[in-house]
């Protein structure tokens, strides 16, 4: 049993066992809460470093106290400690975190799964905001076996009052911290005089002026509220004895940061021997050795105590020239970038306003930074916006930021505008990796807002330039390329692109594997869901095994990075008529349905379940729900109004109103999936000639293999129900592509939703032989499952064509009529042609008896 990640406890220090005693009690939530120089620290790892608990140190990172930034690194710890099995959701924590909003479900799931009871230690709980406090407090209070050790300087919600009201809460101040008369006495040193002791005990007793007090060898001024960094400046300037100028020169250059390993503070220094210059300065109590969540020594970084940091780093910086601080701080920021750690190496770049590696840093790690969103945006607030008028990436980062900040949505525009302007003006002189992200950023935001054409045309530039891109220049991207072949991937598929989409998608996945990434889920995700979508079944089921036999980070199968996956499986289940497997996995994703950017296709998938299942009125009244939400959210764009027109097309069919079908596929563009929408229709009226004739010429040369499915079963329909102008020899030979086609490509949906009458003729086609026993099994199954026979079946009326039908029932004039629903005769008039019209009457009592004999007027008569 032990607490992983402890720091080194040096030697020589005074043991502080009543102290010990305090935090080793029972309650659930220790809090030890001093100013700088009270020995919270010191006192933290005497006590952990003895500990038979079980549990892990953090010390929290300055720039990483938000929820989403502490949680990560608690993740990472946790499993740089070994505390979390493969099956734990901690592991994958930061891509879990990229797109899930509350960090503390996942927190708490991972915490559930440890066995027995665990101990945090956070040092430096200063850093740490409100509500990563609120979310801390509430983990103590649902995970009973969890405890809490926190040190503070700062008053925060651990230190209030009221707080043990609801918790079991121990507070340790600094009149605790501050040492006794013996205490003090040990730490001067068995002979101190009394003065010495007496002066320590008089200016606040604290474990940090007492030992300044030794190094200086004499007694420090006078206390005041500063009195500790005042000490220290004075120990700096005048030099204390034991203090060579080499030392001296070596601690204030360290301090240009608040960690430190030996290689970086050789290269600061010059110093060779810098590992035992830090060993001394450990000694000295200026700070201690740490190794991160336990890891091996060689990867120890060296934490420079913030009471005595502060003060050197001042006296650094009066000692450096300009060009000399800029130089070091360039260095510091590079290492910090080199170790992943993003936040101090942005800090870094934009204190020496060195933009190139500030793009560098974006560039690399771009949602790191977004989960550091309050930190960043503090950095650039002294910024002025007009210094990035030529970096976008910065500038679409600080927009994404602010946007997301919610009050603020004009400034999140005006860094849009920069980014925008800045895309533009840097693209053709920018490296590549650069272009490319701003390419990728680009055709993203034009394909969520609508522009699809802009998209796809921005999407392939991006292509273009990752394909070119030399392998030094594309390690400049990161983690980034993943993300950017999933994003114009999608681009390139909505805009018609499919090769390009799924090569994307493959590329996708290979980088991830490649480099132990996660990321390239969601690319194995797109390319699932979009062959798929495009009726390559058997490259799904390939692509949907290997996505099901991975483990994925929590949020990421029911939310956006893995709705394509739920959708193929959806769409697979529906070809095999298994439409309860189908509900299950389309039901995955209902909490995100409206607001994934792939809703249409989820609505398709959706509509088809209903269909199938009999229940083709659910299905229009979603349908009429859908598009007024997506319309109020301005999400109905040409795609996504085009595959709504397509799956309605569908929906009325089965409905039976063939004037409503009509209508919907009259309103697609132009292209293959309006002349097979169109074909539908014309065959429920039984226009088997419209229907060869509209498919005789191929426009779906491009299209994937499900458009050319639909397009072959419903002229090899046609053809069969023509019996009098179409030769047999024309029906086998439609009905032979048509089965080549199914078959190797396992499709059964675009014969499932002919006429059940179409494929009676198909059937009896079929049984002169010649054709392939599973094609005729195909044919079977789908005439189980049928779901269209509409040749026969009456008109659908608007809603107000529907009440003026009511109320001719009970109103003998058109004047009655108007009186009743407060409109103009001449309203009514002209209502009234149109509900003739469909019916195909010329006068009252016949509108009459058409209504009665169809049903129109009942309250289950669908509308439109």
């Amino acid at each position: 049993m032990s607490i992983h990640g402890v720091p080194h406890v040096p030697t020589g220090l005074v043991d502080r066992a009543r102290l010990t005693t305090r935090l080793d009690g029972p309650a659930a939530l220790v809090v030890v809460h001093a100013p700088a120089g009270y020995g919270k620290t010191v006192a933290l790892t005497q006590w952990a470093a003895a500990s038979r608990r079980d549990g892990l140190w953090v010390r929290v990172r300055e720039g990483l106290g938000e929820p989403a930034s502490f949680a990560e690194q608690l993740a990472s710890e946790l499993d740089d400690a070994g505390l979390l099995d493969e099956s734990n959701p901690l592991r994958m924590a930061a891509e879990t975190l990229a797109v899930q909003q509350d960090p503390w479900t996942l927190v708490l799931r991972g915490l559930r799964r440890l066995p027995g009871e665990l101990t945090l230690v956070l040092d430096e709980g200063e850093h740490l905001d409100d509500a990563t406090i609120a979310g801390i407090l509430q983990l103590v209070a649902d995970a009973p076996r969890l405890t809490v050790r926190v040190a503070t300087r700062r008053s925060n919600r651990f230190t209030e009052p009221g707080l043990a009201l609801s918790f079991d809460v121990q507070l340790v101040s600094a009149d605790e911290l501050a040492l006794t008369g013996d205490e003090a006495t040990r730490v001067l040193g068995g002979h101190a005089s009394a003065d010495a002791v007496a002066h320590v005990l008089e200016n606040g007793a604290s474990p940090a002026l007492a030992r300044i007090v030794v190094l200086a060898g004499t007694l420090s001024p006078s206390s005041d509220d500063d009195a500790i960094e005042a000490a220290v400046d004075s120990l700096l300037r005048l030099r204390a004895p034991k203090w060579d100028e080499r030392f001296v020169s070596f601690f204030e250059r360290i301090s240009l940061t608040e960690t430190i390993d030996a290689r970086l503070a050789a290269e600061l220094t010059g110093e060779p021997d810098a590992g035992l210059l830090l060993d001394r300065a450990e000694a000295e109590g200026l700070g201690y050795w740490s190794t991160p969540g336990g890891g091996a020594a060689e990867h120890a970084l060296f934490v420079i105590a913030p009471v005595f940091r502060r003060i050197a780093e001042r006296s650094a910086r009066r000692h450096l020239t300009d060009d000399e601080g800029r130089e070091l701080d360039l260095r510091i920021a590079r290492w910090h970038l080199a170790a992943r750690r993003a936040l101090p190496a942005l800090q870094g770049a934009v204190r020496i306003r060195d933009w190139d590696l500030v793009n560098d840093v974006v560039r690399m790690h771009w949602p790191d930074l977004i989960r550091s969103s309050a930190q960043v945006r503090e950095l650039f607030r002294r910024v002025p916006p007009l210094t990035l008028r030529t970096r976008p990436l910065p500038s679409m980062l600080l927009a994404i930021l602010w946007n997301a900040h919610g009050s603020h949505r004009l400034r999140a525009l005006e860094y849009l505008a920069l980014a925008s302007y800045g895309a533009r003006m840097q693209r053709g002189r920018s490296r590549p990796a650069d272009r490319a992200m701003l390419l990728m950023v680009e055709s993203t935001a034009q394909r969520i807002s609508g522009r699809h054409g802009q998209a796809t045309r921005t999407a392939l530039a991006c292509y273009d330039v990752m394909l070119g891109m030399r392998p030094e220049e594309r390690s400049r991207l990161g983690s980034n390329a993943t993300t950017i072949y999933n994003h114009i991937g999608l681009s390139m598929f909505y805009g018609g692109h499919l090769g390009e989409a799924l090569d994307c998608f493959r590329r996708s996945e290979a980088s991830s594997e490649e480099k132990g990434r996660l990321a390239g889920l969601q690319g194995l995700a797109q390319n699932a869901g979009a062959l798929s979508i495009e009726g390559d079944i058997p490259e799904a089921e390939a692509a949907v095994a290997r996505a099901t036999a991975r483990r994925w980070p929590d949020a990421w199968r029911d939310g956006y990075p893995g709705s394509l996956f739920q959708l193929a499986r959806t769409l697979l289940a529906l070809e095999e008529g298994d439409l309860d497997e189908a509900d299950a996995a389309l039901s995955i994703l209902d909490a995100h349905r409206a607001t994934i950017e792939h809703w249409g296709w989820l609505e398709h998938a959706d509509a088809l379940i209903r269909v199938l299942r009999g229940d083709a009125e659910g299905a229009s009244l979603r349908l009429e729900r859908v598009e007024a939400d997506q319309r109020h959210r301005q999400s109905l764009s040409a795609v996504n109004a085009a595959q709504l027109h397509t799956t309605w097309t569908l929906v009325e069919l089965a409905r039976g109103d063939l004037v409503a079908a009509e209508r919907f596929a009259a309103r697609l563009p132009p292209g293959p999936a309006r002349d097979v929408a169109r074909a539908r229709v014309w065959l429920a009226q039984g226009d088997t000639d419209r229907v060869v004739r509209a498919l005789a010429v191929d426009t779906a040369a491009r299209a994937g293999s499900r458009i050319r499915a639909e397009r072959l079963a419903l002229v090899a329909a046609a053809l069969a129900l023509d019996e009098k102008d179409a030769g047999n020899d024309e029906v086998t030979a439609a009905l032979l592509r048509l089965q080549a086609l199914l078959l190797d490509r396992k499709l059964r949906l675009p014969v499932v939703l002919l006429p059940g009458r179409a494929l009676d003729a198909m059937r009896r086609r079929v049984s002169a032989g010649g054709f392939d026993a599973s094609f005729v099994q195909l044919l079977d199954h789908a005439r189980a499952r049928t779901v269209i026979d509409a040749q026969q079946a009456g008109p659908r009326l608007t809603r107000r064509e529907l009440t003026v039908a009511r109320e001719l029932t009970a109103s003998d004039t058109v004047t009655e009529i108007a009186a009743a629903l407060s409109v103009s005769p001449n309203t009514i008039k002209s209502q009234l042609r149109a509900v003739y019209r469909k019916l195909g009457v010329s006068n009252r009592e016949d509108a009459l008896r058409a209504l009665a004999a169809r049903g129109l007027t009942d309250n289950s008569a669908g509308t439109r």
